[in-house]
Protein backbone atom coordinates (compact mmCIF):
# COMPACT_ATOMS: atom_id res chain seq x y z
CA UNK A 1 0.00 0.00 0.00
CA UNK A 2 1.42 3.46 -1.23
CA UNK A 3 0.74 6.07 1.55
CA UNK A 4 1.18 9.72 1.57
CA UNK A 5 2.44 11.87 4.38
CA UNK A 6 1.89 15.41 4.76
CA UNK A 7 4.08 17.22 7.38
CA UNK A 8 6.36 14.81 6.88
CA UNK A 9 9.06 16.24 9.17
CA UNK A 10 7.46 16.64 11.69
CA UNK A 11 7.56 14.39 15.20
CA UNK A 12 4.46 12.93 14.45
CA UNK A 13 5.43 12.49 10.46
CA UNK A 14 8.97 11.19 11.72
CA UNK A 15 7.76 8.30 13.89
CA UNK A 16 4.77 7.42 11.12
CA UNK A 17 7.56 6.69 8.59
CA UNK A 18 10.21 4.70 10.89
CA UNK A 19 6.87 2.25 12.37
CA UNK A 20 5.01 1.68 8.78
CA UNK A 21 8.38 1.12 7.36
CA UNK A 22 6.58 -2.07 5.35
CA UNK A 23 4.13 0.17 3.82
CA UNK A 24 5.43 2.38 0.96
CA UNK A 25 5.53 5.70 2.67
CA UNK A 26 5.84 8.67 0.65
CA UNK A 27 6.52 11.57 3.00
CA UNK A 28 5.88 14.77 2.11
CA UNK A 29 6.43 18.27 3.40
CA UNK A 30 7.47 21.97 2.63
CA UNK A 31 8.88 23.36 0.02
CA UNK A 32 7.86 20.81 -2.44
CA UNK A 33 4.13 19.72 -0.78
CA UNK A 34 2.95 23.18 -0.10
CA UNK A 35 -1.15 22.70 1.45
CA UNK A 36 -2.22 26.47 0.95
CA UNK A 37 -1.60 26.40 -2.94
CA UNK A 38 -4.36 23.53 -4.23
CA UNK A 39 -3.52 23.17 -7.71
CA UNK A 40 0.22 22.25 -6.88
CA UNK A 41 -1.24 20.17 -3.96
CA UNK A 42 -2.97 18.45 -6.53
CA UNK A 43 -0.58 17.84 -9.07
CA UNK A 44 1.35 16.31 -6.40
CA UNK A 45 -1.18 14.30 -5.68
CA UNK A 46 -1.72 13.20 -8.93
CA UNK A 47 1.89 12.37 -9.43
CA UNK A 48 2.21 10.23 -6.44
CA UNK A 49 -1.08 8.12 -6.85
CA UNK A 50 -1.06 6.92 -3.53
CA UNK A 51 -3.59 4.75 -1.91
CA UNK A 52 -4.15 7.22 1.06
CA UNK A 53 -3.15 10.27 2.33
CA UNK A 54 -2.67 10.94 6.33
CA UNK A 55 -2.65 14.38 6.78
CA UNK A 56 -0.01 15.97 9.48
CA UNK A 57 0.64 19.01 8.40
CA UNK A 58 -0.57 21.71 10.53
CA UNK A 59 0.50 24.85 12.25
CA UNK A 60 0.14 22.92 15.77
CA UNK A 61 2.20 26.19 17.83
CA UNK A 62 -0.80 27.32 20.44
CA UNK A 63 0.49 30.21 21.35
CA UNK A 64 1.96 31.69 17.82
CA UNK A 65 -1.77 31.14 16.03
CA UNK A 66 -3.00 33.96 18.53
CA UNK A 67 -0.68 35.96 16.97
CA UNK A 68 -0.72 34.59 13.15
CA UNK A 69 -4.50 34.03 12.92
CA UNK A 70 -4.59 34.24 9.18
CA UNK A 71 -1.80 32.19 8.43
CA UNK A 72 -3.36 29.30 11.31
CA UNK A 73 -7.02 29.14 9.40
CA UNK A 74 -4.89 29.34 5.68
CA UNK A 75 -3.17 26.37 7.22
CA UNK A 76 -5.26 24.06 9.08
CA UNK A 77 -8.44 25.27 7.40
CA UNK A 78 -7.99 26.28 3.78
CA UNK A 79 -4.96 24.33 4.08
CA UNK A 80 -6.65 20.65 5.07
CA UNK A 81 -9.67 21.60 2.57
CA UNK A 82 -6.89 21.70 -0.38
CA UNK A 83 -6.10 18.01 1.05
CA UNK A 84 -9.36 16.98 1.22
CA UNK A 85 -10.66 18.37 -2.23
CA UNK A 86 -7.42 16.79 -3.90
CA UNK A 87 -8.27 13.60 -2.15
CA UNK A 88 -11.31 13.42 -3.13
CA UNK A 89 -10.98 14.14 -7.09
CA UNK A 90 -8.66 11.59 -6.99
CA UNK A 91 -10.42 8.64 -5.41
CA UNK A 92 -7.98 8.39 -2.61
CA UNK A 93 -8.69 7.96 0.61
CA UNK A 94 -7.81 10.55 3.44
CA UNK A 95 -7.00 10.22 7.27
CA UNK A 96 -6.81 13.99 8.81
CA UNK A 97 -4.95 14.24 12.28
CA UNK A 98 -6.95 16.51 14.68
CA UNK A 99 -6.59 17.91 17.82
CA UNK A 100 -8.96 17.97 21.35
CA UNK A 101 -8.54 21.23 21.02
CA UNK A 102 -11.35 21.37 19.37
CA UNK A 103 -13.26 21.16 22.69
CA UNK A 104 -13.98 23.81 24.70
CA UNK A 105 -11.87 22.61 28.21
CA UNK A 106 -14.37 23.17 30.92
CA UNK A 107 -15.03 19.39 31.61
CA UNK A 108 -13.62 17.69 34.58
CA UNK A 109 -13.28 14.39 32.23
CA UNK A 110 -10.97 13.76 28.89
CA UNK A 111 -12.97 14.36 26.03
CA UNK A 112 -14.54 11.41 23.59
CA UNK A 113 -16.26 11.52 20.56
CA UNK A 114 -19.57 11.80 21.83
CA UNK A 115 -18.95 15.27 22.97
CA UNK A 116 -19.80 17.79 20.54
CA UNK A 117 -17.19 19.80 19.51
CA UNK A 118 -17.48 24.16 18.82
CA UNK A 119 -13.67 24.79 18.43
CA UNK A 120 -12.67 25.71 21.61
CA UNK A 121 -11.27 28.48 23.25
CA UNK A 122 -8.05 28.98 21.14
CA UNK A 123 -7.14 30.16 17.23
CA UNK A 124 -5.48 26.53 16.92
CA UNK A 125 -8.63 25.08 18.08
CA UNK A 126 -10.91 26.97 15.91
CA UNK A 127 -8.92 26.91 13.08
CA UNK A 128 -8.56 22.77 13.74
CA UNK A 129 -12.41 22.22 13.57
CA UNK A 130 -12.36 24.39 10.63
CA UNK A 131 -10.01 21.93 9.17
CA UNK A 132 -12.32 18.91 10.49
CA UNK A 133 -15.55 20.43 8.77
CA UNK A 134 -13.57 20.92 5.12
CA UNK A 135 -12.70 17.35 5.40
CA UNK A 136 -16.37 16.23 6.55
CA UNK A 137 -17.54 18.50 3.45
CA UNK A 138 -14.76 17.58 0.81
CA UNK A 139 -13.85 14.36 1.01
CA UNK A 140 -16.90 11.27 2.26
CA UNK A 141 -14.02 8.85 2.47
CA UNK A 142 -12.44 10.16 5.54
CA UNK A 143 -10.89 9.61 9.20
CA UNK A 144 -10.94 12.20 11.22
CA UNK A 145 -8.28 10.95 14.35
CA UNK A 146 -7.89 13.39 17.71
CA UNK A 147 -4.58 12.93 19.17
CA UNK A 148 -4.30 14.79 22.92
CA UNK A 149 -0.70 16.07 23.98
CA UNK A 150 1.44 14.39 21.52
CA UNK A 151 4.97 13.91 22.57
CA UNK A 152 7.35 11.67 20.72
CA UNK A 153 11.26 11.33 19.54
CA UNK A 154 13.03 14.47 18.62
CA UNK A 155 10.06 16.22 19.93
CA UNK A 156 8.94 19.14 20.24
CA UNK A 157 6.69 18.55 22.84
CA UNK A 158 5.84 19.10 26.56
CA UNK A 159 8.44 16.78 27.79
CA UNK A 160 11.16 18.18 25.80
CA UNK A 161 10.13 21.29 26.67
CA UNK A 162 10.20 20.39 30.37
CA UNK A 163 13.40 18.56 30.54
CA UNK A 164 15.27 22.14 28.43
CA UNK A 165 13.51 24.35 31.38
CA UNK A 166 15.00 21.71 34.27
CA UNK A 167 18.78 22.49 33.15
CA UNK A 168 19.30 24.07 36.48
CA UNK A 169 19.19 27.55 36.02
CA UNK A 170 16.08 27.98 38.00
CA UNK A 171 15.38 27.36 41.53
CA UNK A 172 11.94 26.56 41.17
CA UNK A 173 9.84 25.15 37.84
CA UNK A 174 6.71 26.44 38.29
CA UNK A 175 3.80 24.47 36.00
CA UNK A 176 0.25 24.45 35.91
CA UNK A 177 -2.23 21.61 37.96
CA UNK A 178 -5.29 22.61 37.06
CA UNK A 179 -5.56 21.07 33.64
CA UNK A 180 -6.36 17.66 32.44
CA UNK A 181 -5.33 15.76 29.49
CA UNK A 182 -4.06 12.59 27.43
CA UNK A 183 -0.22 12.11 26.68
CA UNK A 184 -0.07 10.68 24.11
CA UNK A 185 2.77 9.53 22.43
CA UNK A 186 3.42 8.98 18.85
CA UNK A 187 4.27 5.58 18.61
CA UNK A 188 0.91 4.71 20.08
CA UNK A 189 -1.21 6.70 17.38
CA UNK A 190 1.44 5.87 14.66
CA UNK A 191 0.39 1.60 15.67
CA UNK A 192 -3.34 2.77 15.88
CA UNK A 193 -2.87 4.19 12.01
CA UNK A 194 -1.25 1.23 10.85
CA UNK A 195 -4.48 -0.61 12.44
CA UNK A 196 -6.87 1.51 10.19
CA UNK A 197 -4.96 1.49 6.94
CA UNK A 198 -4.78 -2.60 7.06
CA UNK A 199 -8.76 -2.43 8.09
CA UNK A 200 -10.66 -1.28 5.15
CA UNK A 201 -13.31 -1.71 7.37
CA UNK A 202 -13.02 1.91 8.37
CA UNK A 203 -13.73 3.53 5.13
CA UNK A 204 -16.30 5.76 5.86
CA UNK A 205 -19.89 5.18 4.40
CA UNK A 206 -21.08 8.74 4.99
CA UNK A 207 -23.66 8.69 2.50
CA UNK A 208 -25.92 11.97 2.40
CA UNK A 209 -29.75 10.67 1.50
CA UNK A 210 -29.19 7.61 1.94
CA UNK A 211 -31.87 4.86 3.83
CA UNK A 212 -28.67 2.50 5.06
CA UNK A 213 -28.17 3.90 8.59
CA UNK A 214 -25.84 2.22 11.43
CA UNK A 215 -26.83 2.09 14.77
CA UNK A 216 -25.19 4.04 17.31
CA UNK A 217 -24.51 0.56 18.96
CA UNK A 218 -23.12 -0.85 15.97
CA UNK A 219 -20.65 1.65 15.35
CA UNK A 220 -19.19 1.31 19.04
CA UNK A 221 -19.10 -2.52 18.30
CA UNK A 222 -16.85 -1.70 15.11
CA UNK A 223 -14.45 0.68 17.24
CA UNK A 224 -14.59 -2.09 19.54
CA UNK A 225 -12.50 -4.10 17.20
CA UNK A 226 -9.41 -1.59 18.00
CA UNK A 227 -8.32 -3.63 21.51
CA UNK A 228 -5.35 -2.26 24.08
CA UNK A 229 -4.55 0.57 26.27
CA UNK A 230 -5.32 3.01 23.80
CA UNK A 231 -8.69 4.19 24.23
CA UNK A 232 -10.51 4.35 20.69
CA UNK A 233 -14.71 5.87 20.75
CA UNK A 234 -16.24 7.26 17.76
CA UNK A 235 -18.02 10.21 16.80
CA UNK A 236 -22.12 10.44 16.77
CA UNK A 237 -23.82 13.10 14.47
CA UNK A 238 -27.84 12.53 16.01
CA UNK A 239 -30.49 14.33 14.00
CA UNK A 240 -28.21 14.41 11.01
CA UNK A 241 -29.90 13.04 7.87
CA UNK A 242 -26.84 10.94 6.98
CA UNK A 243 -25.36 7.33 6.82
CA UNK A 244 -22.60 7.94 9.41
CA UNK A 245 -19.67 5.30 9.23
CA UNK A 246 -16.54 5.35 11.29
CA UNK A 247 -15.70 9.00 10.88
CA UNK A 248 -13.89 10.23 13.68
CA UNK A 249 -11.32 8.80 16.28
CA UNK A 250 -9.90 9.87 19.92
CA UNK A 251 -6.74 8.33 19.40
CA UNK A 252 -5.26 9.06 23.10
CA UNK A 253 -4.43 6.70 26.30
CA UNK A 254 -7.19 5.96 29.07
CA UNK A 255 -6.74 8.08 32.28
CA UNK A 256 -5.49 11.56 32.76
CA UNK A 257 -2.61 13.72 34.22
CA UNK A 258 -1.96 17.52 34.95
CA UNK A 259 1.08 19.54 33.21
CA UNK A 260 2.61 19.45 36.61
CA UNK A 261 1.79 15.96 37.38
CA UNK A 262 3.40 14.91 34.30
CA UNK A 263 6.77 17.04 34.60
CA UNK A 264 6.47 15.67 38.05
CA UNK A 265 7.05 11.87 37.16
CA UNK A 266 9.08 13.01 34.33
CA UNK A 267 11.92 14.45 36.91
CA UNK A 268 11.61 11.45 39.02
CA UNK A 269 12.07 8.80 36.14
CA UNK A 270 15.21 11.48 35.24
CA UNK A 271 16.45 11.31 38.68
Amino acid sequence: MKIMLTGGKGMLGRTICAELSDFEVIPTDLPEADITDAASFDALVKKIQPDAIIHCAAMTAVDKCETEVDLAYKLNAFGTANVASACHRNGIRLIAISTDYVFEGDLDRAYNEFDRPSGGRTIYGKSKFAGEEAVRNHCPNHVICRISWLYGAGGPSFVHAMVNLADGTRPVLKVVADQIGNPTSTLAVARKLRRMLEQQGYRVVMTRDSDVFLTLQQRVDIANRIPDSVFVSIHHNSGRREASGIETFTLAPQGTTSPYARTKRNMELAG
